[in-house]
């Protein structure tokens, strides 16, 4: 409300009074004007409000009308009376002006489009103290993190935490070449009789691994891991729908030599795609393979690139499967490990897409 000094609201003027420049025609063919959507425009509501005073209608009978509280009515009409018909459009408030405008929020933008490394830093993502230091070279301003994390979420990013990949893994170029070459390979070995398996090894522990439990509401519950770092090594291979896995003590060409010996006896011709260990390269495997006559042959994958091979993921479901489970001996952890497997509690994962051009 706008008091007068007599301590009385202001009095706005009513009919042929309000307004007197803007006669009823125009301000219907300005309602008329206005394009209709969803939400009633503001614009569109004073200029209702405006010619319904203009008919003579009271303030408290517009509120009514409209639904809106008497103050805001008061309101409209007292400053469109005020400062006319534009006073039915808000005023931008000035409001201070940003620190870093849309040339300086593009520049930010493309930075964490790369890597920092690009730049000379060392870290592989960006911080915030790299991004205040990147402001203060290449813009000459100080700005607080608080001003650069709303921006940031202003412009979609978020905080979150990279897949790590090994400083000397193979390229994406160089992974994309590997699955066209891979991909004729494995058509040429599936069409003169050759299964497919993807292989890899890794040791299972005696140690416990904390999973999923039930435990009381509201608690806490801590769980302590073993210490023993008695373990086994387990090569496995997994191919459509199949599924092998084989303890042994070491990880070395000599029992490589086996779990590969037992697979050509049981499926015949075999291609296996495996990473880069040494035993799987060593001399003494690959007079076995000539020994085959080409019914086994080895398939490497790039340097260090785990993402392109499923036996990894089957790894981690296994692992989960054995999470929490107390085992006595490795021999206990190795009859485990094969009843999950037979039992088919551990269902291959999809390995259609893995290998793909």
């Amino acid at each position: 409300m706008v008091y007068t000094k007599t301590g009385k609201p202001e009095r706005i003027p009513i009919g042929d009074g309000y307004l007197p420049d803007v006669s009823e025609a125009e301000l219907g063919e300005m309602i008329a004007a206005i394009p209709s959507c969803k939400k009633i425009p503001k614009e569109l509501l004073i200029l209702t409000a405006i010619l319904k005073r203009k008919r003579c209608r009271s303030i408290s009978g517009i509120a009514r009308d409209m639904s809106r509280p008497y103050a805001t009515i008061y309101g409209w009409l007292l400053r469109v009376h005020g400062r006319g018909l534009d006073g039915r459009i808000d005023r931008t408030a000035p409001g201070r002006k940003r620190i870093l405008d849309r040339n300086a929020c593009q520049m930010i933008l493309e930075w964490v489009s790369g890597c920092p490394q690009d730049y000379g830093f060392e870290s592989g993502t960006w911080q915030m103290s790299i991004i205040i230091k990147m402001i203060r070279d290449k813009m000459g301003m100080d700005v607080i993190p608080r001003t650069i994390r709303r921006v940031l979420r202003r412009m979609g990013l978020s905080f979150r935490k990279p897949r790590p990949v090994p400083h000397n893994s193979a390229s994406e170029q160089e992974q994309t070449e590997f699955k066209r070459m891979a991909q004729g390979i494995i058509r040429q070995q599936a069409a003169v009789g050759h299964i497919i398996f993807y292989q890899d090894e890794m040791a299972l522990r005696l140690a416990s691994v904390s999973g999923r439990g039930w435990m009381t509401r509201g608690t806490n519950l801590t769980v302590k891991t073993g210490f023993s770092k008695k373990a086994v090594k387990v090569f496995g291979v997994l191919g459509p729908d199949r599924l092998h896995v084989m303890p042994a003590e070491a990880a070395n060409s000599t029992t490589f030599k086996i779990f590969l010996e037992a697979l050509h006896q049981h499926y015949g011709k075999v291609t296996f795609v495996t990473d880069n260990a040494s035993y799987h390269k060593s001399q003494y495997v690959q007079n076995y393979l000539k020994s085959t006559n080409g019914d086994v042959v080895l398939v490497h994958l790039p340097p260090y690139t785990p993402q392109l091979n499923p036996m990894e993921i089957q790894w981690k479901v296994i692992k989960e499967r054995l999470a929490c489970r107390y085992f006595a001996t490795v021999e206990e952890l190795e009859a485990s490990l094969i009843r999950l497997v037979e039992s088919g509690e551990v269902r291959p994962v999809n390995i259609a897409s893995v290998i793909a051009a």
